[in-house]
């Protein structure tokens, strides 16, 4: 197979995105039962939100493509807010919000290289830190972050909320 190309996302790209996103709600509920949406009709509503995010934050949505087909997509954006406490690196940051590597091209890098382009576009905006979540459950994922440098800053915990 051939290298996948990396480039910004245009409509064309739609259908293949969005079976991406289903793909990932769907890694999600299995690692999470109770806690996604699936379905095709959730993907594109949530495309919609990531590419006008993007869009207002000083975002993009790349996507990876191999022999016509996304095998692949990155979202990320830059954001900030006002903080008495976190200085101003932490405070204004570049947030990845969404990746997806279809399940033929996992363990090939191209995550990493999905990645890199992301950090590339935060450093031509100055950003000096960068950031995404994953779930915890998620151990594939949260060691290709590892190994591309990302390290915890923050844990967020999760309890049902029971009744008296």
């Amino acid at each position: 197979m051939r290298e996948p190309i990396i480039r910004p996302y245009v409509e064309a790209d739609r259908d293949g995105v969005a079976h991406a996103i289903d793909e990932l709600q769907r890694v999600e509920e299995i690692a999470h039962p109770g806690t996604r949406r699936l379905g095709l009709a959730v993907a594109e509503a949530y495309l919609d939100r990531i590419l006008q995010r993007a869009e207002e934050r000083q975002g993009a949505v790349l996507v990876a493509e191999a022999e016509g087909k996304v095998v692949g997509f990155i979202a990320f954006r830059v954001n900030s807010h006002d903080s008495v406490t976190e200085t101003p690196a932490y405070a204004r940051y570049g947030y990845v919000s969404d990746i997806e590597i279809d399940p033929d091209w996992r363990g090939s890098g191209l995550a990493q290289r999905l990645l890199k382009a992301a950090e590339r576009h935060f450093a031509e905006l100055g950003i000096e830190r960068m950031r995404l979540s994953v779930l915890a459950n998620n151990g594939r994922a949260r060691r290709a972050y590892a190994k591309y440098g990302f390290g915890e800053l923050d844990l967020e915990l999760d309890k049902k909320v029971e009744g008296e």
